[in-house]
C-alpha cells in the first residue's frame, strides 16, 4: 500500500546552490547603492549597471528549471543566454567592490592596516556569491 504523501516526495526536488543568501544581499545592496551613486553624480553607467542587477536578481529568485523556459520561451541561444548572465554578473561583482572601495576612501581608513584583510576577504566572498549564482546556468 503506497502512502498518500510519497507521490509529493518523489516529485520534490532540493536543489542546494553554493552560494551564500546574505553575501548575495550584501553584494546586491553594494551595487544598488554605486547604481545610485552613479546616477547622482550623471554618469550614463547606472543604466547599464541598473540592467544588470535586473538581471541577475532575475536569475537570483528563478530556479534553473524556470531559467530554462525563458530562455527556450525567448528563443535564445543558451551561449548568447550564458553569455548575458556573465556580464551581468561580473558587472554585479564589479560595481559591489568598486563601492566597498569607495566606502573605504570615503571614511579615509588607509591608516588603518588592520582593515586591509577585509579588502580582500570582501571581495573574495562577493567573489564566491557570483559564481555560485553561476550554477544556475547549467
Amino acid at each position: 500500500m503506497q502512502n498518500k504523501y510519497d507521490k509529493n516526495i518523489s516529485n520534490h526536488v532540493d536543489v542546494n546552490y553554493a552560494f551564500s543568501d546574505l553575501t548575495f544581499f550584501i553584494s546586491f545592496f553594494f551595487s544598488i547603492c554605486k547604481l545610485v551613486k552613479l546616477f547622482l553624480t550623471q554618469s550614463v553607467l547606472w543604466v547599464v549597471i541598473g540592467i544588470a542587477l535586473i538581471l541577475v536578481f532575475a536569475l537570483f529568485t528563478t530556479d534553473k528549471l524556470d531559467t530554462k523556459k525563458i530562455r527556450y520561451q525567448l528563443g535564445l541561444p543558451a551561449i548568447l543566454t550564458k553569455f548575458i548572465f556573465i556580464i551581468s554578473l561580473s558587472i554585479l561583482l564589479i560595481s559591489s567592490v568598486s563601492f566597498l572601495f569607495d566606502i573605504y576612501i570615503l571614511f579615509n581608513i588607509s591608516h588603518i592596516s588592520t582593515l586591509y584583510p577585509l579588502l580582500i576577504i570582501i571581495p573574495l566572498l562577493f567573489l564566491g556569491s557570483t559564481i555560485g549564482l553561476l550554477t544556475k546556468l547549467k
